[in-house]
């Protein structure tokens, strides 16, 4: 969370500078030009253009620091703690009517790159079968997360006639007024991402 959120606040804070101050930053520290050829390719002095970076630098320094600020002060509330809470536990029970209970009427759940989208209570109804109906995979396991400061769960399945529960899937949600307005759903590729392995150790099972 603090990686992605680091690089994003510093695409938004590059947006801050103007524009000679922000071509100057990129093609020095991004591009890795030298000064002279910067200057060169935007008309300006060596010197110009080594003041324009200092500048850039020293703006980019203070709003990184309330940046970094921010984003130690950050902590879930106490509502997406709650929902987070709600979903594992639903899930795992295969209670899919205490997960719809969880979810506001116009949720939508997406599962990106695949097309396949579901708006409102009866499509998930419908999805919530094939996890917990007569078609259900196996029994599910499950690991609170967060992905960008929102809610999120690892899911590892143990398919019937399997030993172990493997990787499956990540559930990015949407909170709003204590319900699942939106969910993100990814493939098993992004576990490492949060520092978990494809298959969860028996001592967590």
């Amino acid at each position: 969370m603090a990686r992605e959120t680091i690089e994003l606040a510093y695409v938004a804070m590059v947006q801050l500078l103007p524009a000679k101050q922000r071509a100057v930053l990129i093609l020095r520290d991004v591009v890795g030009w030298s000064a002279k050829e910067v200057a060169a390719a935007l008309d300006l002095s060596v010197a110009a253009a080594n003041s324009a970076l200092q500048r850039a630098r020293a703006t980019l320094a203070e709003h990184a620091l309330e940046r970094d600020e921010a984003v130690a002060d950050w902590q879930p509330t106490e509502q997406e703690q709650h929902v987070l809470a709600g979903f594992i536990d639903a899930h795992q029970r295969g209670d899919y009517q205490a997960s719809l209970a969880l979810m506001h009427e116009d949720i939508r759940v997406t599962m990106p790159p695949n097309p396949m989208v579901y708006d409102g209570l009866e499509r998930m109804r419908v999805l919530l079968d094939s996890a917990f109906g007569d078609a259900a995979l196996g029994e599910w396991r499950l690991v609170p997360a967060w992905a960008n400061r929102q809610p999120a769960a690892l899911s590892y399945l143990r398919r019937f006639g399997d030993s172990e529960y493997r990787a499956f899937k990540v559930d990015v949600m949407r909170v709003a007024d204590g319900k699942i307005r939106e969910v993100t759903t990814f493939d098993a590729r992004l576990f490492s991402a949060f520092g978990y392995p494809e298959v969860l150790p028996s001592s967590a099972s």
